[in-house]
């Protein structure tokens, strides 16, 4: 009855429960955050923001660090929720603080969000804006209440999605947004192909659109200046959309046999140099052509079949991608930072993958329905 009302929040004791309603509710601008300051969560309406008034209160009163975990299955609304969790726990600093440094630093916190949705997240069977990766971010809070700065952690970064996506599935955004929200200039630079579905690593299940989460063109600005307020020049931006290009284009090399012999040849060496070239190295031919074994007294290289050279390539493309996210993860740390040292009390936010039961889980998609259950537990 609450849910066909639009109340999709309840209490059981302190534990909120939450009920995706699949759209945006009117129930989370300043006006409706000014209900639940001072109230102990007894006398709060069921919401988020009586959850972060909760730990707030006790933050200040106790000066011992709380934690809110945000768990639930894939599509539940658990990053949404975390997004309201920092920008009512950003308001609240800055309402007993009065902005300031700490208005900054909050704000620099809530803009790491469509940085860490572009490469983290993707579209599922289930949700068109699952994260596929856990994240720890812990808000540390100044003995006058303002928000001293924020360290973020982040756990198992699912990897097979860069080579291969399921039925009715995607790759991260980030590749969709760069192939859409480029322009002229930096299209040409990247020599971005014309159609995303051009790319092997993005058009494993034919899937290439996203209805409901937004126009990949427009949520590239967004990224892109949101990375501007995270202190990321635009240098370091156009590296990281280099390495993003150069990861796609090393998808397309392909291999065959060479004259006469058993191991893997390029068919397509343009493609490779480019991938090389938007990588920053010399030519990456041999990482993929080669094994090197080291043996006492000796090394060797050992040079592989075209089954074997495809699967190096996928392996090469998984880390680099993994890399360039824990790098852009470093910069937000960075940025968001400020003042923040390990006596200082701070409001974890735990926000945990969503549990999937697909036609064939992946082991990682184990390792994520076990870390809820043990979360449950």
């Amino acid at each position: 009855r609450r849910y066909m009302e639009n109340d999709i929040y309840t209490f059981t004791g302190s534990i909120l429960l939450a009920v995706n309603p699949y759209e945006r509710l009117p129930i989370y601008d300043e006006k409706f955050m000014e209900r639940f300051p001072g109230k102990p969560i007894s006398k709060n309406e069921p919401h988020v923001f009586a959850s972060g008034e909760e730990a707030y209160q006790r933050i200040r009163k106790d000066r011992r660090s709380q934690s809110v975990v945000v768990s639930g299955e894939s599509g539940a609304g658990k990053t949404e929720t975390n997004k309201y969790l920092m920008r009512y726990l950003a308001w609240r600093s800055r309402v007993d603080k009065g902005g300031g440094v700490a208005g900054d630093l909050a704000t620099a916190i809530l803009q790491s969000n469509p940085i860490l949705e572009a490469f983290g997240n993707a579209k599922t069977g289930r949700n068109n804006n699952s994260s596929r990766f856990g994240k720890f971010i812990r808000i540390y809070f100044d003995p006058k209440g303002g928000v001293g700065g924020a360290v973020m952690a982040t756990y198992l970064l699912e990897k097979s999605r860069v080579v291969f996506q399921g039925p009715n599935e995607r790759n991260y955004h980030a590749f969709y947004m760069l192939q859409a929200g480029a322009d002229g200039n930096e299209r040409s630079a990247l020599e971005l192909e014309r159609a995303i579905d051009k790319y092997s690593f993005c058009n494993q299940s034919g899937c290439t659109t996203n209805p409901g989460w937004g126009e990949d063109a427009n949520e590239y600005k967004e990224m892109r200046s949101a990375c501007a307020h995270v202190g990321m020049k635009p240098a370091l931006q156009g590296e990281a959309m280099s390495v993003l290009a150069g990861v796609m284009h090393v998808g397309n090399v392909e291999f065959s046999q060479a004259s006469g012999e058993e191991y893997a040849a390029i068919q397509n060496e343009a493609k490779m140099h480019l991938a090389s070239k938007l990588m920053g190295c010399e030519d990456m031919a041999p990482l993929l052509l080669l094994r090197t074994m080291k043996v006492p007294g000796a090394v060797y290289n050992i040079q592989l079949t075209p089954p074997q050279a495809q699967a190096a390539r996928n392996a090469f493309g998984k880390q680099v991608y993994c890399l360039l996210f824990d790098w852009i993860v470093t910069r937000i740390n960075d940025s968001i930072r400020g003042n923040a040292a390990d006596a200082m009390p701070f409001i974890g936010l735990l926000d945990v993958f969503g549990f999937e039961i697909f036609e064939v889980n992946s082991f990682e998609q184990l390792c994520i329905n076990f870390a809820n259950e043990k979360l449950h537990q």
